[in-house]
């Protein structure tokens, strides 16, 4: 995706690391018509008419043009992906400089001049292949003929032209007998010593490669020995030292906190494979891992990897404070009835996900009370990060959100005075406020799910703040 606006360089797909840039849509044509004008002016291309996709990136954008509720989410949770969106009736004012008009148009030829030479190749590929296949497949076997007219299933690849040395220099077998590698050693190191000077390494030659002999290859490889016999050991022996250093770490600390999740080799039910890492949340290492298999376990492949981690840890020595996981119902139950002694925490990012689905349902009926979904899910983020450890603290301040959106920012709970955190609003900011009535049918729609019972009660699991 680029950006609309003339000698604007910004690509979307080059969108990455710290100062990212965000894109957006131009104004509605028929909704905002004059802000469409002005957006579509200020691109300065003649006869432009902005398309569905067409954008604009937020360096066009000063500071004050962006919600700052946004801004802040972003600073407060750099790991987390933050959707910065801009205020309403908001048009780009910051045009691009001659210096970026330049590197704009350089780049572009740059971008061009590599299609160019990428097609070529291509074409020089596909005019080799039409004219040398023949020849090529008689290079590869020249005793054995082969009809022209058979598809036979092949690979393309790059071979040294070591190849094309010993088919001249070796009276090729065609029975494939290769000797062992003790036997043929000395045979090789000659071989290799008398024809070094025939080899000519600075040509890349194109060849059509069977299946069938690349088995046979794979069969006599020394690189496949070498991993085999040298490389996994000593990636083992590595792994078990640093299994051991962080058990004898883990004893050793004054609490221990733990975080652990699953992972499948294909999503869905259809899964084979589950890989289930442990690491620390103090030293944010990992400390073990468990991979199992449909067929050695029965039931739930992650409920199962879990519960042998926690079963080797707990063997090992090793008092738990806290093991963090996602929404497991299997996991939860596990932990309750098996180590009541753990304290279970729950990511509050599935928390998250978890409410927002639930709002979802509330854009077509209600969608006044839809308006409060990124509102909501950021209070509940607050909430977590400053209860301080203490569930019914948190509970306190997540559900107090319906007072604010009621706009009621003092009320009376309990014999108690309680208010909100934030600073006195103006009258401005609360005339311009979508408020909700709380005797309307959006509020109950949307009291209805954040006061659900499950999820207060999960929510009591997310007072740390941690995350896998």
């Amino acid at each position: 995706m680029l950006c609309s606006v003339f000698g604007c360089n910004c690509n979307s797909s080059k969108n990455n690391g710290p100062g990212k840039i965000n894109f957006y849509r131009f104004p509605g044509r028929d909704t905002s018509p004059d802000r469409f004008l002005k957006w579509t002016t200020f691109c300065k291309r003649k006869q432009f008419v902005p398309g569905k996709s067409s954008k604009i990136c937020s360096k066009h954008f000063s500071n004050e043009d962006f919600n700052e509720s946004d801004l802040l989410r972003e600073k407060l949770m750099p790991d987390t992906k933050v959707v910065v969106r801009l205020k309403p009736r908001v048009v780009p004012t910051i045009f691009s400089t001659q210096n970026d008009i330049s590197l704009a148009s350089t780049s572009s030829d740059s971008n061009r001049q590599e299609r160019m030479s990428r097609k070529r190749k291509k074409e020089i590929v596909k005019e080799l292949l039409k004219t040398n296949i023949n020849s090529s497949l008689m290079s590869l076997s020249p005793r054995q003929s082969y009809d022209d007219t058979v598809n036979d299933k092949g690979i393309q690849c790059e071979i040294g032209n070591d190849i094309y040395r010993c088919l001249d220099t070796i009276d090729y077998d065609t029975s494939f007998n290769y000797l062992s590698d003790e036997n043929s050693s000395s045979e090789d190191d000659t071989n290799d010593k008398d024809s070094e000077s025939m080899i000519d390494t600075s040509m890349n030659e194109c060849f059509i490669v069977f299946w069938e002999s690349l088995l046979v290859l794979f069969k006599s490889c020394n690189i496949c020995s070498v991993i085999r016999n040298y490389t996994e050991p000593v990636i083992n022996a590595i792994w078990s030292e640093h299994k051991k250093s962080n058990f004898l770490k883990l004893k050793s600390s004054d609490k221990i906190w733990l975080a652990s999740d699953g992972q499948f080799d294909s999503p869905g039910f259809c899964a084979k494979y589950c890989t289930y890492t442990l690491m620390d949340l103090n030293s944010s290492k990992i400390i073990d891992f468990k991979l199992v298999q449909k067929g050695m376990l029965k039931g739930d492949l992650e409920r199962k990897a879990c519960e042998l981690l926690l079963e080797e840890i707990v063997e090992q020595g090793c008092k738990i404070d806290l093991f963090l996981t996602d929404r497991h119902k299997g996991i939860r139950c596990d932990i309750h009835t098996k180590f009541p002694e753990i304290q279970h925490e729950f990511d509050i990012w599935h928390l998250s996900k978890s409410l927002m689905k639930r709002m979802k349902i509330l854009d077509k009926k209600y969608p006044e009370a839809y308006l409060w979904k990124t509102s909501i899910n950021n209070h509940l983020w607050w909430s977590s990060k400053t209860c301080k450890g203490d569930g019914l603290l948190l509970t306190q301040k997540f559900t107090s959100v319906l007072k604010y959106i009621s706009n009621i920012h003092e009320w009376e709970e309990d014999g108690i005075i309680q208010k909100c955190e934030h600073e006195t609003l103006s009258e401005e900011y609360k005339n311009n406020t979508l408020w909700i009535h709380p005797d309307s049918k959006s509020y109950n729609a949307l009291k209805k799910i954040l006061l659900a019972k499950d999820f207060l009660k999960d929510l009591q699991h997310a007072k740390h703040f941690v995350h896998t």
